[in-house]
């Protein structure tokens, strides 16, 4: 993949849903101008970590959805170093304990509520209503339905 099209990302996407301009994320990233804004959206330039997690937080949506592109390049990119080169790794079981579990979950914020301490009734509620959304954006993803028309 060619590295421009690893720049390639969702921010307008998260921006537009969220209901913010360009000039507020530009705000929320301390910066004094959309330009950044802008570049980062088209794929001119990609934002540093401390931008990216800012941008995490601004939009709630983890940084590997976003440029979820260039996620996909580095599972590519490792599990083909890893395929090439197994001698360079400790034995199979060099992955933390449970690696089942681990390579299989993904990051939720709504799984992390529950993770923590016992979840008031809203939180309880935000997570249903979180579960319910996802099932049925899902099911309509597979009916050949698009959940959100432009």
């Amino acid at each position: 993949m060619k590295p421009a099209k690893l720049n390639q990302n969702n921010l307008r996407r998260y921006r537009n849903r969220s209901g913010l301009e360009q000039k507020q994320v530009a705000f929320l990233l301390n910066q004094r101008s959309t330009d950044e804004v802008s570049r980062y959206e088209t794929g001119v330039y990609r934002p540093n970590l401390e931008t990216a997690f800012k941008l995490q937080v601004i939009f709630h949506v983890p940084i590997s959805l976003i440029y979820h592109r260039l996620f996909e390049y580095c599972q590519i990119e490792i599990a083909e170093l890893k395929r090439q080169h197994p001698q360079a790794l400790p034995d199979p079981g060099w992955f933390p304990p449970n690696q089942e579990q681990l390579k299989q979950e993904e990051f939720c914020f709504y799984g992390e509520i529950l993770k923590g301490t016992i979840p008031n009734e809203v939180e309880l509620k935000t997570v249903d209503k979180h579960i319910l959304n996802l099932m049925n954006t899902a099911t309509l993803y597979r009916q050949g339905r698009n959940p959100y028309p432009k």
